[in-house]
């Protein structure tokens, strides 16, 4: 990958990134979902619950943002509340990623963890990794793969009986811009695309997972 590309792609990634974090600002804050459904009275205890150890990120917290990344070629985020969902509406989604662009190639990877807080109970998560390939490995493309801890610096119950390795499932992604909207489309599906993907002012490979929605909802 030249430096060129790579600027290109931390540039866009941070752009999207920010205005996913407005997206997901105006609904917790709203509470309501993408969908327009108010949110669930789990919901919005478990999200006051989580925001007191994982305060969401703001408007002034990207200031410098694309900078810093760009600049030193590493990055490193970790309390990135992703939008309410519409279905398991009782779990929280917080993204944390952390990657190297200047490794070739370029090393970046995103973990979303799945909170909820059942009564009584201490907290509770799983979660998902979301990775870009590291050419070393035999699972050198672009998946996901289940965790038991997505993000260890949050004290709370996990699964320790699953597979943390396997299986390594294939996504429709090619650079670290659209493995996020993989992410995006898994979790919030067509309404995310067409909330936010679509609007924006992008090279048409950063969209290559929207080719693989149905053809008559299509979305260039």
């Amino acid at each position: 990958m030249s430096q060129q590309d790579r600027q290109k792609d931390i540039k866009i990634l941070c752009q999207v990134l920010r205005q996913l974090n407005r997206l997901s600002g105006v609904h917790w804050d709203t509470q309501k979902d993408l969908e327009g459904s108010d949110l669930t009275l789990d919901a919005r205890q478990n999200y006051a619950k989580l925001i007191v150890s994982k305060h969401p990120m703001k408007e002034k917290d990207f200031e410098g943002f694309e900078q810093q990344v760009a600049s030193s070629g590493v990055i490193k985020l970790g309390k990135f509340y992703l939008p309410p969902l519409d279905s398991d509406k009782e779990f929280i989604p917080l993204l944390w990623a952390e990657g190297d662009f200047k490794k070739e190639p370029p090393a970046v990877g995103f973990r979303i963890g799945m909170y909820r807080f059942p009564k009584g109970r201490r907290p509770q998560v799983f979660g998902f990794r979301f990775e870009m390939h590291d050419g070393k490995s035999n699972h050198d493309y672009f998946h996901v793969q289940v965790t038991s801890e997505p993000h260890p610096e949050i004290d709370c119950d996990s699964t320790d009986w699953g597979p943390d390795h396997i299986p390594c499932v294939l996504v429709p992604a090619n650079n670290v811009v659209s493995l996020v909207f993989c992410i995006l489309i898994s979790f919030y599906g067509r309404r995310i695309s067409e909330q936010m993907i679509s609007h924006l002012n992008i090279d048409g490979k950063y969209k290559e997972p929207l080719q693989f929605l149905p053809p008559r909802n299509k979305i260039s």
